[in-house]
């Protein structure tokens, strides 16, 4: 469950209060690669978007190669973690998306939002199709 899902849970069911956040932001992130591919080549700084423990994670190749022929059973979508897949290292961006570190979309007209806890600064947007960047609760 979301930082956003448990405040809102806390809010309904216990009747604890609830402040909306005063700023929202919402950062467009892609993988440059999509999702990981059996035995495929990729170069330094390429992102792919991996299904660990029924989330979607970005990793970014930090070190460049080959992926394996089947996806290993070691991507976890812990924070930061660092997949040997074939001769090809991911590492998990979370980390760096929160820190605002990770390279984000680029189109002709583009716009930025995020959803900001004001009380906590965390991130707290979590929606299908785009990654939660707050802190596992």
């Amino acid at each position: 469950m979301t930082d956003l899902e448990n405040k809102l849970s806390d809010a309904f069911f216990r009747g604890q209060s609830y402040s909306i956040p005063a700023t929202i932001y919402i950062g467009l992130l892609t993988c440059s690669k999509g999702p990981r591919q059996n035995s495929t080549a990729y170069a330094l700084n390429d992102t792919i978007c991996v299904l660990a423990n029924g989330k979607w994670h970005l990793y970014k190749v930090t070190t460049a190669g080959t992926s394996a022929a089947a996806q290993p059973g070691t991507y976890t979508g812990t924070v930061g973690e660092a997949i040997t897949d074939g001769t090809a290292v991911m590492t998990e961006q979370t980390a760096a998306v929160g820190a605002g570190t990770v390279v984000e979309v680029s189109i002709p007209g583009d716009y930025r939002v995020q959803i900001k806890d004001a009380a906590t600064g965390r991130i707290i947007l979590s929606s299908p199709g785009w990654f939660y960047v707050g802190p596992t609760v």
